[in-house]
């Protein structure tokens, strides 16, 4: 933490993803949310299907902590907010890390993401080998209608 804080204000939220093969444990969760600053921002993606339950949404919402929502061809993740921030990874579509996301993909997301309710919204692009990432990623700020820091 002592490095990430390096960062000030430019840190964003802290990523914690989970292997594919480590299921569901409430207990080790819940003592690693212990001990994590009460002022950072954290988030938890889940990659075995077990973690995807409510005892541990509720887990999350009572420590304010993200429920990393992803999307990766064949399989999405439940699109719910466990803390007062949403975040979303985009890992492609069709093809893993590589597919573009087209206008419809994104005006559906758009309305998922409004419907969380939250005010503040991460978004990663991580379909990036093709070079896709940063045009999604603006047709889904413009979607969104939420202005650039720059503007």
């Amino acid at each position: 933490m002592a490095r990430a804080r390096l960062l000030e204000g430019k840190l964003g939220p802290l990523l914690y993803q989970l292997p594919w093969n480590m299921k569901r444990d409430y207990q080790a969760l819940e003592d690693f949310l212990k001990i994590l600053p009460e002022n950072s921002c954290n988030v938890f993606e889940f990659r075995h299907n077990s973690w995807f339950d409510a005892g541990i949404f509720e887990l999350l919402r009572y420590y304010n902590a993200g429920f990393c929502i992803y999307d990766m061809p064949d399989f999405t993740t439940p699109v719910i907010a466990t803390s007062d921030f949403a975040y979303v990874r985009f890992h492609g579509s069709r093809q893993l890390y590589s597919s573009y996301y087209s206008e419809k993909e994104l005006e559906d997301w758009a309305l998922q993401i409004k419907e969380l309710g939250v005010r503040t919204v991460y978004t990663y692009f991580n379909n990036d080998a093709e070079g896709f990432a940063i045009r999604n990623a603006l047709m889904l700020r413009h979607l969104l209608e939420v202005p650039s820091s720059n503007d």
